[in-house]
């Protein structure tokens, strides 16, 4: 049992004061322990992402690429300052106008020209894309497990 001074008079007796400034003293560097449990977070919604970029979804993308799946990384977690940062994006240039939609024109010629699987070549001189998120979905769906994941950390910590 530890004795503390109170200011004012008099002491109180503590039990375990050792073990509260093992947990202050923890807590001054938590954002250093938290880094590794973000990163684990980033690396499950890479992991949704990619599974999202094709379905199940009524909007998924009809044919998924191997660039655009194997372009969806996690950057990892780091620490600057007091914040913990970290992304997970998509490097495949066509990946924000599946996410997002859009109009596509022409821009070096008269008109945009594809050839679709069927072999049939067309041509138009812009073209819409339907919105077919797959990032946003992804972060919707991991929120929740993300969030227990670092409270049940937090809580471990301060117990």
């Amino acid at each position: 049992m530890d004795r503390v001074f109170i200011e004012g008079g008099g002491f109180v007796t503590v039990q375990g004061l050792d073990r509260v400034l093992a947990k202050i003293e923890r807590l001054k560097n938590i954002n250093q322990e938290l880094v590794p449990v973000v990163d684990r977070s980033l690396t499950y919604l890479e992991g949704l992402c990619k599974d999202n970029a094709s379905g199940p979804r009524p909007e998924h993308i009809d044919k998924v690429t191997a660039n655009l799946v194997g372009g969806i990384q996690s950057t990892g977690a780091r620490l600057e300052g007091d914040s913990i940062v970290g992304e997970v994006e998509s490097a495949a240039l066509y990946s924000h106008i599946h996410e997002n939609g859009g109009v596509i024109s022409a821009k070096n010629a008269p008109m945009l020209k594809w050839q679709t699987p069927d072999g049939q070549w067309h041509q138009a001189q812009s073209v819409t894309i339907p919105a077919r998120p797959f990032m946003a979905p992804s972060l919707i769906e991991g929120k929740d497990p993300i969030l227990k994941n670092i409270q049940e950390f937090v809580s471990e910590v301060i117990r």
